[in-house]
């Protein structure tokens, strides 16, 4: 059909540069007991919603349930838990504390992804940051955790961007479609 196009598109919280640098941190150390694809410091982010391939014309419904969530949800609190392993140990991530604000953007944007007919993925959401992609590891993980510390150190961030995801050159490259920057919305009067 002609002017039909799809991309690969998702949405992701994206994390501010002192969470970046920390996983950074934890994917050097990772480096000594594991090879495999490491996800580049520009590619880091928390995906909310996998869109998959969509047609470039909903790309503006997107965009306005993105300003609906702007409007509903405040700045997240993001706190890395552990390093765990997915995708029959092809991935390696660090897990996200579910809090209240991570839940309430979720929910956000997913009931109004739903509502407009967009495809939701039928399972629990577990917040994650992927760091290695096909994961070759020299040691048990078991034993690796041990030897890779991840501390909980809560963050505020409140960037949220709609990606274009596309191979480029043999790499994943992820491009900005759109953004909005999430508000603080706590109460400041005493």
């Amino acid at each position: 059909m002609i002017g039909r196009c799809d991309v690969r598109t998702f949405i992701a919280l994206e994390l501010n540069e002192e969470t970046k640098s920390y996983i950074k941190k934890i994917s050097g150390a990772l480096e000594k007991y594991v090879n495999g694809n490491y996800i580049s410091d520009i590619n880091v982010h928390m995906t909310m919603n996998f869109l998959g391939e969509l047609q470039l014309d909903r790309i503006k419904e997107i965009r306005e349930i993105m300003d609906h969530a702007q409007e509903k949800c405040g700045v997240c609190d993001i706190s890395l838990q552990k390093l765990i392993v997915m995708q029959r140990g092809e991935l390696i991530a660090v897990t996200v504390k579910l809090n209240e604000s991570v839940r309430n953007l979720y929910t956000v944007l997913t009931g109004q992804l739903s509502a407009r007919g967009f495809v939701t993925e039928d399972r629990a959401f577990k917040p994650h940051v992927t760091l290695v992609r096909k994961a070759v590891y020299e040691m048990p993980f078991r034993e690796i955790v041990k030897c890779v510390p991840v501390y909980n150190r809560p963050q505020r961030t409140g960037k949220l961007t709609l990606f274009l995801s596309e191979m480029r050159e043999k790499v994943r490259v992820y491009d900005e479609l759109y953004s909005v920057t999430l508000q603080d919305k706590t109460d400041k009067t005493v």
